[in-house]
This record gives C-alpha cells, sequence and structure tokens, in this order.
C-alpha cells in the first residue's frame, strides 16, 4: 500500500497511479476490523444514543473505552475480580438467606379409620 500526499487533482493522481507511487515509502495494509471491534463499535454507538442526556454515562463509557483500547491486561483483570467477587458476594447471599430456615421434619396427616 502506498500513501498518497500530492495534490487532489486528476493530473497529479494520473502521475502517481503511472508511477510516481515507486517513489513514495511502501506501508503495510492494515487488518480488517475483528468480530470484537464490529460489535464493540456496534454497542458504543448504542450507548451513545443513551449518553447524550446523562453526562455521567458518557465519562463512564470514555472510561471503559480507554480500558479496552489501552489497558486490555487491566480489562481482563477487572473482568475475573468482578467474576470473583460477584461469586462470593452471591455465596453470602445464598447463606444469609437460608438462615433460619430449619429443616423441619415433613409430618402426614393420617385419618384414622373408625370402627
Amino acid at each position: 500500500m502506498y500513501n498518497y500526499k500530492g495534490a487532489r487533482n486528476l493530473d497529479a493522481l494520473y502521475e502517481f497511479v503511472t508511477g510516481g507511487y515507486k517513489t513514495s515509502p511502501i506501508d503495510t495494509i492494515p487488518q480488517p476490523p475483528s468480530f470484537f471491534d464490529v460489535k464493540m463499535k456496534e454497542i458504543r454507538q448504542m450507548f451513545d444514543k443513551y449518553s447524550q442526556d446523562n453526562e455521567h454515562l458518557k465519562y463512564l463509557l470514555e472510561d471503559f473505552d480507554h480500558i479496552i483500547s489501552f489497558r486490555k491486561n487491566a480489562a481482563a483483570t477487572l473482568l475475573v475480580m468482578g467474576a470473583i467477587i460477584g461469586f462470593f458476594f452471591g455465596m453470602i447471599v445464598t447463606l444469609l438467606m437460608g438462615i433460619g430456615k430449619a429443616d423441619k421434619p415433613k409430618t402426614t396427616k393420617s385419618k384414622k379409620k373408625k370402627a
């Protein structure tokens, strides 16, 4: 891939295409966006609609974008820590909800037959 930095008219473009590209530096072709990048863009556009009126949500989304874009290890660490903390919080709530409910044996009432 060649970067064109010349004039934007027909003659200059024709000269670049017919041989002027040989003197310009060669760049690598960028990779197409990954599935993750495409989905993140869709989600980001959806949240942009909601964050137009909410300034706090806008700042939160900017921080999230920064973490995802530049600090991928931090994002993975936050995800793992959130899962661990959520698991333990769920276990504590489950244990607290079960306190006080002692298992009582169920007794069945049987009708006595009168003779």
